[in-house]
């Protein structure tokens, strides 16, 4: 909890960061700041809401409001829902924070929350390797999962009379995503949460189907069937750390749970304007954002966020 506080009181939004409303994604002293920005619904969720969290370097709020407008809300197979198209941005931020039953302005107006919104992610995932559009081996009802993952290339096959391309480490998706056949078997485990008996049972049967997905360290990357059955030989932290902390969620919130008592966590959350459930219900916390002064010790200082 500690190093959380000291994060959030450290990091400041310098000016150019956010000069035109979204945030950079980085940069380096040497080179200056990247020309990506966090556009379109993704994991800074939990980095705005950390920004707007701190004593020290707020976030200014024009910088959600013009990053919730790059949102691309979408309705596919049968489903409504805000779209990203790899499977760990659903999960990311849920991995610290409980989104069930608290909404923002944009997630009220949909009559949902973000929680809510993954669920129905993993089921467009589902029907999406359902549908295989593009006819690759495997996919079915139990083998889905398209996430950023390693990858059996940069190769090109033949296969059954089609000239397939295959990619190295890439952020893969559904639906309109780069799709080369390569599931991640890590990004259905930390579904667990949004959808418990699909992921068991898939799960079950990617272990029977493909037993060298199992390692020491934990699921291998990720598999591809239309590749000759081809298995990652790595195992990434950055896919075994969401899988345990989101397999523990369901049995007793025990990850989340201490996150949501910090009053920079419960602060961000306000300022982004997030109402309901256990805000609303916390006895800990008061009925309005507490001030931004929550004994870091020097001067707030506030970073400008200029309109494009």
């Amino acid at each position: 909890m500690g190093a959380i506080r000291r994060s959030v009181q450290r990091n400041g939004w310098p000016t150019k960061a956010v000069e035109d409303v979204t945030i950079i994604h980085g940069g380096t002293p040497e080179n200056g700041f990247i020309s990506y920005r966090y556009q379109g619904y993704d994991e800074s969720l939990l980095m705005h809401v950390l920004g707007f969290g701190s004593s020290t370097f707020p976030l200014p709020p024009e910088c959600y409001r013009a990053w919730q407008k790059t949102f691309d809300w979408r309705a596919q197979y049968g489903v409504e829902y805000l779209r990203a198209g790899p499977l760990f941005i659903h999960h990311l931020s849920h991995c610290w924070l409980d989104f069930r039953g608290i909404s923002d302005g944009f997630m009220k107006a949909k009559g949902l929350d973000y929680f809510e919104n993954s669920r129905r992610a993993v089921r467009v995932q589902q029907s999406y390797a359902q549908e295989n559009p593009h006819k690759f081996r495997g996919y079915g009802p139990h083998c889905w999962g398209l996430s950023a993952s390693d990858g059996p290339g940069p190769a090109t096959k033949t296969i059954e009379n089609v000239d397939r391309d295959f990619w190295m480490y890439r952020a893969r998706g559904v639906p309109g995503e780069p799709d080369d056949g390569t599931l991640a078997p890590g990004a259905v485990a930390a579904s667990l949460p949004f959808a418990p008996q699909l992921v068991t049972d898939t799960l079950r049967d990617l272990v029977r189907a493909y037993p060298n997905l199992r390692s020491e360290y934990g699921l291998r990357a990720s598999l591809n069937p239309t590749f000759g059955d081809w298995i990652s030989p790595l195992n990434y932290g950055l896919d075994q750390g969401p899988i345990v902390m989101m397999i523990r969620e369901p049995t007793d919130g025990s990850l989340v749970e201490p996150h949501a008592a910090l009053p920079y966590i419960w602060r961000g959350l306000r300022h982004a304007g997030f109402a309901g459930g256990w805000l609303e219900s916390n006895a800990n916390r008061t009925a309005t954002p507490p001030s931004r002064d929550d004994g870091a010790s020097g001067a707030r200082h506030s970073a400008s966020c200029p309109s494009a």
